[in-house]
């Protein structure tokens, strides 16, 4: 079965979160569809260093029945993208649905103080990361951790644009088993990210 990805995006997401983890799960089989959160909705969505791209959708125009058919969110980070989509009230919806479902809620950078925080995501979550200059702005009960990606349950974190390749294999491996993870590892000859190593 083809799993699903969700992923938004918004004016200052940073570039390479984005072009990691869509490159990586798409590398692995997923079907990954990028939703704009700006309003008014617009053709193309500017990122945090200027790259135009055009999204596959706007967040509006995703029906429940699609929304509840993703088997995982992942947030990039990057601002005031993280902030954008901290705003966008159907995001904060589908986050919800999808944690309740227990599905895979996933963010990097700024996004899981920003977003996650806020969306109610962490509560219950003891560790987490981030980019290390929101450590001070995860939710009270929620705990900074130093690594490149920290999972706990169902919620992933990651802390940048040096960890999002590690980030979205470690999230291909939860979707969609670990030697696909390796697979994709190998091909694009990185190391595999020591949560594999550890068989997650």
């Amino acid at each position: 079965m083809i799993r699903k990805v969700l992923v938004p995006i918004a004016a200052g997401t940073e570039d390479i979160e984005l072009s990691c983890i869509t490159d990586v799960l798409v590398r692995g089989g997923v079907d990954v569809t990028v939703a704009s959160v700006m309003m008014p909705p617009a053709e193309t969505v500017v990122l945090a260093r200027k790259l135009e791209i055009k999204p596959n959708t706007h967040i509006s125009q995703l029906s429940e029945a699609q929304w509840q058919s993703f088997d995982g969110l992942l947030i990039p980070g990057g601002m005031p993208g993280a902030t954008h989509l901290a705003s966008s009230g159907p995001l904060k919806l589908i986050a919800k649905e999808l944690l309740a479902r227990g599905r895979l809620i996933g963010a990097i950078c700024a996004s899981p103080a920003v977003v996650l925080g806020p969306f109610g995501i962490l509560q219950g979550i003891p560790l987490a990361t981030s980019y290390p200059a929101f450590r001070d702005k995860l939710p009270p009960g929620t705990a900074w951790v130093d690594e490149r990606v920290v999972l706990y349950k169902n919620v992933l974190t990651s802390q940048g644009p040096g960890t999002s390749i590690d980030f979205a294999l470690v999230a291909l491996s939860i979707l969609c088993g670990r030697e696909k993870a390796l697979e994709v590892a190998a091909g694009l000859l990185v190391p595999p990210p020591s949560l594999l190593k550890s068989k997650v």
